[in-house]
């Protein structure tokens, strides 16, 4: 009897256990739905909900999912957030001797780092990534691709172009076989960036344009993963004098953050700065300035988080100065002054690498 109510004891914890399974697994593919649709929010909700379902159980998933986790943090502009959960995934990863996982959290810390300004910081991660890929022989190709296109960013934004240019091309190479599926838009993205920064820009619009497409193929041509390529192809029309081109793309792009609220505040305000320099190049002075005003207004409130958010705020305290409005000019500079003396944000680092 005993043994009887026994098995039926470990009978239903199994069917208890599977059914937590199947649960957790119906959370995971919703989230990475959700997430894949642009729809951070939710996708940040689901996955949370999956991590308390998982409990203390199986370490290996758990850091898979602080993974997903601090991605959508990313998306949704909460650094620290995102920070935090890498760096947790990581610390796991290590611990299961996951070397391909370490790597690939490696490269995602580093790539916060760098949007921050710490280069240095991101350089050495990226470093230690390539060291756990080396010594791995089941190095995942795509991870490894992950990490020259991290260097490749980090070039970038240090304004070494070429080897930038470098970096991105061997990033390509390392996935170039039909048997690695990988999405690619990214680096062609990047690279576009790059050949912007050289002025090469006949080239950079053929792969701004190439990166576009891929995206719009995988997303449909509403989704937030657009963005850095339309504003940068925006800039090269911009500078290759097709204004109307150029604020087509900005105002696209605008179009597409506007459901997304506050979670986007920074790359709208970006997105304004860039429109406000296509009118002035236009000689339309006035709206120019009236973009940038709506950009600084955004930036106020988000000066320690992004270097771009530092030089809006810079640019239209110059602004206010020529209008005569000296009092409020001084006091927006002081104000940028201080967050980038707190933070040490350095201006040169560019949201629109991925």
């Amino acid at each position: 009897m005993l043994y009887f109510l026994a098995f039926l004891a470990v009978f239903g914890q199994s069917d208890i256990a599977e059914a937590q399974a199947g649960s957790f697994q119906s959370v995971m593919r919703q989230g990475r739905a959700e997430y894949d649709s642009g729809h951070f929010a939710s996708a940040e909700r689901l996955f949370a909900e999956a991590l308390v379902q998982l409990g203390a159980r199986d370490d290996s998933q758990r850091s898979k999912v602080l993974a997903d986790l601090g991605s959508t943090y990313e998306k949704q502009e909460a650094f620290q957030k995102a920070e935090k959960a890498f760096s947790e995934s990581l610390s796991i990863s290590k611990r299961l001797g996951e070397k391909n996982d370490c790597a690939l959290m490696l490269h995602n810390l580093a790539m916060l780092y760098s949007r921050e300004g710490r280069n240095d910081e991101a350089i050495r991660l990226l470093s230690q990534a390539q060291d756990y890929l080396k010594s791995n022989p089941d190095a995942d190709p795509k991870i490894a691709a992950e990490v020259l296109n991290g260097m490749g960013v980090v070039s970038y934004r240090r304004g070494d172009n070429g080897k930038a240019v470098t970096y991105l091309n061997r990033a390509l190479q390392a996935v170039s076989s039909p048997a690695i599926q990988f999405d690619a838009a990214g680096i062609y993205n990047n690279l576009g960036a790059a050949y912007v920064a050289q002025h090469d820009y006949r080239q950079a619009e053929e792969t701004l344009k190439l990166a576009l497409s891929m995206k719009e193929a995988k997303f449909g041509r509403s989704h937030p993963n657009l963005i850095p390529t339309l504003n940068l192809i925006g800039l090269v029309y911009a500078e290759t004098r097709r204004f109307a081109e150029a604020e087509d793309q900005y105002r696209r792009s605008l179009k597409i953050l506007e459901p997304q609220g506050a979670s986007s505040a920074l790359k709208t305000a970006e997105t304004l700065h860039g429109l406000s320099d296509t009118y002035l190049k236009a000689n339309r002075t006035a709206e120019s300035a009236a973009a940038l005003e709506q950009a600084a207004q955004i930036a106020q409130s988000h000066l320690d988080q992004e270097p771009e958010m530092t030089a809006i705020a810079e640019e239209y305290s110059r602004v206010l100065k020529a209008q005569g409005k000296v009092k409020e000019a001084q006091d927006l500079h002081a104000k940028a002054s201080r967050a980038r003396s707190v933070t040490g944000l350095v201006v040169n680092a560019n949201s629109l690498v991925q």
